[in-house]
């Protein structure tokens, strides 16, 4: 079983950003989806559901026992911990202090500031 890895590009970015990440992560067996995320002109609050969905689909066609990890650039960062924070479903076992771990120690040095209200 390879192990997952769900890409999320940052605010006035594509997917296609994240293609040589993609690249190096499969030369090292990982199994990658990148999600191309409608950011462009759209606050990122409104962009959760659709996130949520994709999530959802890439869930449903994993095998059971599937590891995923979320790798975000900028607000794509943001995003999966909003993400992580909000997510009830009980069959969905996320580790959420890795991920707030990973967001403060980049949030640091972000042209954001780290600023928690842009989610």
């Amino acid at each position: 079983m390879k192990k997952k890895v769900i890409l999320v590009h940052g605010y006035f970015k594509t997917e296609k950003d994240m293609f040589v990440l993609k690249t190096e992560l499969e030369k090292r067996s990982f199994e990658v989806v990148i999600i191309n995320l409608p950011l462009t002109f759209k606050k990122l609050k409104s962009v959760l559901p659709f996130f949520k969905r994709e999530v959802e689909k890439i869930i449903a066609e994993s095998e059971a026992e599937a590891k995923i990890n979320f790798v975000g650039h900028s607000t794509g960062g943001l995003l999966i911990r909003r993400f992580l924070a909000v997510t009830e479903d009980k069959d969905i076992h996320f580790q959420e202090e890795t991920a707030d771990l990973v967001t403060e120690f980049l949030e640091s040095g972000s042209f954001n500031g780290g600023d928690k209200n842009g989610v």
